[in-house]
């Protein structure tokens, strides 16, 4: 109707800059997504707020955080990428290498980058590939686009296999899991997800090794330890925090709810093998 008054919205973002949106129908997730998209700066500090911004947009849950040296500026062009995905990707820059390293970089390779993707059941998490690609503009977009789509190869950070693997607690480093966890029938391997800094592992490390002489000789079982600071965490596992403990049989995670003493780990792993007795003696 001509000379009828438009209802409008405006935005006052953080520097103060007022943005007036004028809507042809006032729907909820239009206009959440109008306040992420114009509401913050392209690229801000990697912080909770962002985190959970994130994970709460309405249309498009990804978190991408550019890692820098201490001492430096973050490099120009990121902010350049970032507006090519404004709306789209929440921008955050670190220089916190602690974090990086959490994530699978090695924390030592800078310019590094992360992308989160909260769109399924479970974060989905893409690290920048440390072999020796100069990060720049085109490649970071490369990145985004690769991480955005599911494709990128991540990259893996891994501690070598050891040479002798015999002990009653095995380690597992990134480069033989799969190896060790790939689907065994009646077979229960019980990892201990741990960081070497964590007080709580460390007081479950010495029950670990008891729990594993205990097991040592018993078929079926795997009692196994990864060290998920110095290798990247498997794809399709999320580690919130140290200790995490998880049984694999034929290949899925089963977490262990249960306290840190030796009874209660032995109970969890005897339940597994008598599930797999129960099911061996089925009659057909």
């Amino acid at each position: 109707m001509s000379g009828e008054k438009r209802r409008t919205i405006d935005l006052i973002t953080k520097g103060l800059e007022v943005i007036t949106l004028s809507p042809e129908v006032f729907e909820t997730n239009q206009i959440l997504a109008w306040i992420s998209e114009h509401g913050f700066p392209l690229v801000e500090p990697l912080t909770q707020e962002a985190w959970n911004r994130a994970t709460s947009h309405p249309t498009s849950k990804y978190l991408a955080a550019v890692f820098y040296a201490k001492d430096t500026q973050i490099p120009s062009f990121v902010e350049e990428v970032a507006g090519q995905y404004k709306g789209q990707v929440i921008f955050t820059s670190s220089d916190a290498p602690q974090i990086l390293e959490r994530w699978g970089g090695s924390g030592t390779v800078l310019p590094s980058a992360v992308v989160l993707d909260f769109n399924g059941a479970q974060p989905e998490l893409f690290t920048w590939d440390e072999s020796g690609v100069e990060m720049n503009a085109e490649t970071l977009k490369s990145f985004i686009d690769g991480s955005v789509d599911g494709t990128y190869k991540s990259n893996i950070k891994s501690e070598p296999i050891p040479e002798t693997n015999d002990e009653p607690v095995i380690t597992l480093v990134a480069k033989n899991f799969d190896a060790v966890i790939a689907d065994k029938a009646n077979t229960v391997v019980l990892v201990d997800f741990y960081a070497p800094w964590c007080g709580h592992c460390k007081k479950l490390a010495p029950i670990f090794d008891e729990l594993g002489a205990n097991f040592k000789s018993t078929k079926g079982v795997i009692i196994a330890k990864y060290d998920a600071t110095a290798n990247t965490v498997p794809k399709g596992l999320t580690i919130t925090g140290f200790p995490t403990i998880l049984a694999f049989v034929n290949g899925l995670p089963n977490p262990y709810p249960g306290g840190h003493d030796l009874q209660s780990l032995t109970d969890f792993v005897q339940s597994f093998i008598d599930a797999a007795d129960d099911k061996s003696n089925v009659e057909l």
